[in-house]
C-alpha cells in the first residue's frame, strides 16, 4: 500500500483520496479517526465524489482556562524565546489566556512560530519579536522555523581575546 500525504489543509486532504481513489481505483471506503472538532467537513466532499465515509471521535482537545504557573514564571522572568502554535484554535486560546494574565508585554522577545497563516491570524495582535509561519503545514517545517529563533537566544561567542 502506498502512502499519500495531504497539504495540511481538510480540503487538500480531501483531494488527495479522491485523486488517490481516482488513480488506483482503490479502496471505495475512508475511516476518518479525528478529534471531536473539526475544521474540515470531510464527509460531504468525499461522499460526493462516491466514498463511503465513517469517522470515530479518537480525542478531545479541552480548552485551558489558565496558562500554566512554570509558563507564567518563564514569561515573568524572560525565559521564553519561542512559541511554537499548531492551529487558529490554540493559538487563540493562547493569545486570550497571554491577554487574562496580563503577560502581553512579556512577549516582545519571544518567536511565534505559526504552522499556518491562520494560526499567525489568531494571534498578530500580540507584541512578539517576530511572527513566522512555516513555508508548509507540517511539524518538520514548523520545527525548522525554531533555528533562527535559537540563534536569537544564544549569546554571540565572546572574543578569546589575549
Amino acid at each position: 500500500n502506498a502512502v499519500r500525504v495531504g497539504p495540511g489543509d481538510g480540503a487538500g486532504l480531501a483531494e488527495t483520496i479522491i485523486e488517490a481513489r481516482q488513480a488506483t481505483g482503490g479502496p471505495h471506503s475512508v475511516l476518518h479517526l479525528r478529534g471531536a472538532a473539526v475544521a474540515a467537513d470531510l464527509e460531504t466532499r468525499l461522499t460526493a465524489a462516491g466514498l463511503r465515509y465513517r469517522s470515530v471521535v479518537v480525542y478531545e482537545a479541552v480548552t485551558a482556562d489558565a496558562l500554566a504557573p512554570s509558563t507564567v514564571n518563564a514569561m515573568r522572568g524572560r525565559q521564553l524565546g519561542a512559541v511554537l502554535l499548531f492551529s487558529p484554535r490554540t493559538a487563540r486560546t493562547f493569545a486570550d489566556l497571554v491577554i487574562a494574565a496580563d503577560l502581553g508585554g512579556a512577549l516582545d522577545g519571544v518567536d511565534a512560530l505559526c504552522l499556518s497563516d491562520n494560526v499567525a491570524a489568531a494571534v498578530r495582535d500580540l507584541r512578539w519579536r517576530s511572527v513566522r509561519v512555516a513555508p508548509t503545514r507540517d511539524q518538520t517545517a514548523l520545527i525548522r522555523c525554531l533555528a533562527p529563533a535559537l540563534a536569537a537566544m544564544v549569546p554571540p561567542p565572546r572574543d578569546g581575546g589575549a
